[in-house]
């Protein structure tokens, strides 16, 4: 009778435990939830200058290895100024970090594409590409209603794949590891943003109260002067595959130590950029690109931050 008993007493027991986890969407043999979809309204520009009309962007989630997975969404950016939008359905990926820590559904928004040129003016003739990386279940619990904002430009790049780093190896969750990857990046060009500034929907994290993915060339203030000032760094003659090049040196450089310190020919091509930037042409551009679409910029500490 004892065995009968605990054998029906285990069963019952791992009935409840199966329906424990059911109810949470995690699954017991993996780390992909269950639950249905869910439902995310998401827009932003995407910026080295504003990317041309009719390029895309795609969105994929990583899976529970920090793999991508192979569902590609698509959307077109509707105009010359970068902006696109995402009425973007998801299943949530249940991302589990190092030590176990799970960090909702992380997804990479990427976009290659031609852009306009702050240096000349012009749509260049080469594509360059950006990413960001999104907890989208984060921007969910905050107001799955509300229309969130993700840009796409080089800071987002260049931090990016170190999110995923702190996420991957560190067991950093996805606040802490935007926060410190952000930090890393602004601080790798010298920039000093205002300590009272900054108005992250994730607060005020490990110090950090700003958000690249809603850094904006077409608005005003110091995040508007930094975003600039990087863009304009990375010139090279208007060679865009050669600044490309050095694009993908810094993103590897942050991603693997936080700086720039293990390649000296980027530091020397960004101090040589920085000496030889005409910066009144760059904010002459950049503005006169916004009042065509009647749009008034103030790119503030521009200068200083170059």
């Amino acid at each position: 009778m004892y065995n009968v008993y605990t054998f029906h007493r285990f069963i019952k027991v791992a009935v409840v435990v199966f329906f424990v986890f059911s109810t949470l969407g995690v699954s017991c043999t993996d780390d992909i939830s269950t639950q249905s979809t869910r439902t995310l309204v998401i827009s932003g520009v995407v910026q080295k200058g504003p990317f041309a009309k009719d390029q895309v962007v795609t969105i994929r989630q990583y899976d529970a290895s920090f793999n991508l997975d192979t569902d590609v969404k698509t959307y077109s950016i509707k105009n010359n100024l970068g902006a696109y939008q995402a009425d973007l359905e998801y299943k949530p990926f249940f991302v589990l970090t190092s030590n176990d820590k799970p960090s909702h559904s992380l997804a990479l928004f990427q976009s290659e594409g031609l852009f306009f040129s702050e240096t000349t003016g012009e749509i260049t003739s080469q594509p360059v590409t950006l990413m960001s990386v999104v907890d989208l279940d984060l921007l969910n619990g905050v107001d799955p209603l509300k229309n969130h904002t993700v840009n796409l430009n080089l800071l987002t790049t260049l931090a990016a794949p170190r999110i995923v780093q702190y996420m991957k190896e560190d067991g950093r969750n996805y606040e802490q590891a935007k926060a410190l990857a952000e930090q890393e990046v602004i601080t790798s060009f010298g920039i000093s943003l205002p300590a009272d500034g900054g108005n992250s929907i994730f607060g005020d994290v490990l110090g950090w109260k700003y958000d690249f993915l809603t850094f904006d060339l077409s608005s005003s203030g110091a995040t508007a002067g930094a975003l600039l000032a990087v863009s304009a760094l990375f010139t090279h003659e208007e060679d865009v595959i050669k600044m490309k090049d050095y694009l993908l040196v810094a993103t590897s450089n942050i991603q693997n130590s936080g700086d720039f310190s293990g390649s000296q020919d980027l530091i020397n091509f960004l101090i040589t950029n920085s000496e030889q930037i005409d910066t009144g042409a760059v904010m002459q551009n950049t503005k006169t690109f916004y009042e065509n679409a009647d749009i008034t910029i103030n790119p503030e500490n521009f200068t200083t931050y170059i």
